[in-house]
């Protein structure tokens, strides 16, 4: 069977996950267009506090993230998963209210995210400097390296980070590190640890929407890879461990079955019981946060909390 780059991608990931000893899907692939409207959802729910957190911070303090951004010859604020970009609209605003001399570049993986929130900064914004690119991470960087002359100051909001393990978290730092010079800031959100059942319920909300999110992974499977799974054999299972501040989601079987991947020609068995790993998500204290970052070669400037110390956004320089 002929396969596009994109699905063959797909289903060479899902043969490793599906084949290991302990079966996995990459997280990666939840953001389809279906994927993407249900995590919107779920950044509405009331036991997801993260989005909110974060959204206070920014609000809260807008002009110290200024004053901290800003240098004599302005700054290029450049953002990695930009989405739909609701919560950087808040700086937006104020930094133009303000009269600071900046533009704005946008890196996501999805073409339709991009045009769209091209679309509403235009809108709403149509004074603003705006480079917006569809593409992943290290190619929108080095592209926006180009043309950047003056400090760059880098975002990567959410806990986007906290979707690594450290190890690779870190790793992943040091691959964007290059890409910034000498001045250049690094603003970066961490979930923080607390109450573990708050933490356990953001991953496991009483509408189900959270489910939803891991069940449309088998759905995609279904329609892109030809797979014949059943979506009701399967339950999704959060667990969050204290001591690591790992959460983890897992679709169970509930039943001894096979599936068949038509694009693979190839049929899975799973156990009674038996988990597939979707997702991880790490919470970090204060002191785990900036070993991260130091590890990774920045130096830790300032961050800033909500009200109620959930959730952080350091700025880290270079």
């Amino acid at each position: 069977m002929e396969l596009t780059t994109n699905l063959t991608t797909f289903a060479l990931d899902v043969d490793k996950g599906l084949s290991a000893p302990q079966k996995y899907l990459s997280s990666s692939f939840f953001y389809d267009e279906v994927g993407s409207i249900i995590f919107q959802q779920i950044m509405d729910l009331p036991e997801y506090y993260l989005t909110r957190c974060e959204a206070e911070i920014l609000q809260s303090h807008c002009q110290s993230l200024l004053e901290v951004f800003n240098t004599k010859a302005g700054f290029d604020l450049l953002e990695l998963g930009a989405g739909d970009g609701a919560k950087t609209t808040i700086l937006l605003e104020h930094f133009l209210k303000q009269g600071a001399d900046f533009s704005y570049g946008a890196i996501d993986i999805s073409p339709s995210a991009v045009a769209g929130l091209e679309m509403d900064l235009k809108a709403k914004f149509p004074t603003l400097c705006l480079q917006m690119i569809a593409d992943d991470y290290f190619s929108g960087l080095k592209q926006l390296q180009l043309t950047a002359k003056r400090r760059k100051v880098v975002l990567f909001m959410g806990s986007t980070v906290g979707n690594f393990k450290p190890k690779a978290a870190i790793a992943f730092l040091k691959q964007v590190r290059p890409y910034m010079n000498e001045g250049d800031l690094f603003c970066i959100g961490f979930d923080l640890k607390k109450h573990p059942k708050m933490i356990l319920d953001a991953y496991n909300d009483s509408q189900g929407v959270t489910a939803e999110f891991n069940y449309n992974l088998l759905r995609r499977m279904n329609e892109e890879l030809k797979a014949d799974f059943k979506v009701e054999q399967f339950e999704h299972a959060p667990i969050y461990h204290p001591q690591n501040g790992c959460a983890e989601s897992y679709l169970v079987s509930k039943k001894n079955q096979n599936v068949y991947i038509g694009a693979l020609d190839k049929t899975f068995s799973f156990k009674a019981w038996e988990a597939i790993h979707t997702e991880v998500s790490y919470k970090y204290s204060l002191q785990e946060m900036e070993e991260i970052g130091k590890a990774a070669g920045f130096t830790s400037q300032t961050h800033f909390l909500d009200a109620k110390r959930y959730f952080c956004n350091a700025i880290w320089s270079v």
